[in-house]
């Protein structure tokens, strides 16, 4: 499992569905990529991805892959209960932000998840506004990143060329023979 934490919003999910027609991205992604969801972003797809065409034909694989993306979510009771109730009041405070959306709601989340495991993380999002406007709050915080999907894709690019290269270098040190052979120089 990756050191890569990733809160990922819907429009950025659905993107990825959208573009990922063998599953490809998506397994690669729940591989390489420690998965973090809001419980508003799982709303949001729910009600949101009907409208792309090609995600129609197949509701159930799109229920099958929500039903995986609910068990990487982190409730907004859990923070709260974790954080106290004025947690989301006190993030719309400090960020200027007043709609209660999957972005709003993903940017709380991320800086819940870097101080409770002190880590710097990545949110994913296809909105240039949110962007943004998230930016300097997670520059303030020290939370991580904020990038695009297609920023993420060649995240996601680099972690499976790592694997690859691993995986390589222990065949050609002898490491992934099974018949104990041993090499020559």
């Amino acid at each position: 499992m990756s050191n890569i934490v990733c809160v990922i919003d819907a429009c950025s999910f659905i993107n990825i569905l959208c573009i990922d027609d063998n599953d490809m991205l998506y397994k690669s992604m729940l591989r390489n990529v420690r998965i973090r969801v809001c419980e508003t972003v799982i709303r949001e797809i729910n009600v949101n991805f009907i409208h792309k065409e090609n995600l129609n034909a197949d509701r159930s694989a799109v229920d099958e892959k929500l039903g995986e993306l609910r068990g990487k979510c982190v409730y907004d009771s859990q923070i709260e209960s974790a954080c106290g109730d004025d947690f989301f009041e006190n993030v719309k405070t400090n960020t200027n932000y007043i709609k209660p959306n999957g972005e709003f709601y993903s940017n709380a989340l991320s800086l819940y998840l870097s101080h409770k495991e002190n880590i710097r993380l990545t949110f994913l999002t296809d909105d240039s506004p949110a962007k943004d406007e998230f930016a300097p709050f997670f520059s303030r915080h020290q939370i991580g990143s904020i990038i695009s999907t297609a920023d993420f894709l060649l995240l996601l690019d680099v972690q499976v060329f790592s694997y690859l290269y691993s995986l390589l270098s222990s065949f050609l040190l002898g490491k992934g023979r099974n018949r104990g052979e041993k090499i020559t120089h």
